[in-house]
């Protein structure tokens, strides 16, 4: 998985993943997210790239969503394909989706 980070301004930090979002990335997502300072108004996760997703994965977009809420950030998931919109759908997350992958 490949994780780019793109400051959109004072106001937005878009979070680019690809490949699988599973539990032996959620380390190596913590670490990149630990580097997002200061705190965005809006956090972006774009899935557009991401093929599959497992619960711990999608799980941890769910603690992020939880954490950033209490930090005063919102936290949107953009461009999820449908295997993995139903994966955080299944899991209650459904709320943080935004945008569709084609």
């Amino acid at each position: 998985m490949n994780v780019a980070v793109h400051d959109r301004g004072p106001v937005a930090v878009t979070v680019e993943l690809d490949g699988e979002l599973d539990l032996a990335r959620v380390p190596e997502l913590e670490r990149v997210l630990e580097r997002v300072r200061p705190v965005p108004p809006v956090l972006v996760v774009d899935l557009s790239d991401v093929t599959s997703a497992d619960a711990a994965g999608a799980g941890f977009l769910g603690l992020l969503a939880g954490e950033a809420e209490a930090r005063g950030t919102c936290l949107r998931v953009w461009g999820a394909r449908p295997p993995v919109a139903r994966v955080l759908r299944l899991l209650g997350l459904g709320g943080l989706l935004v945008g569709a992958a084609p």
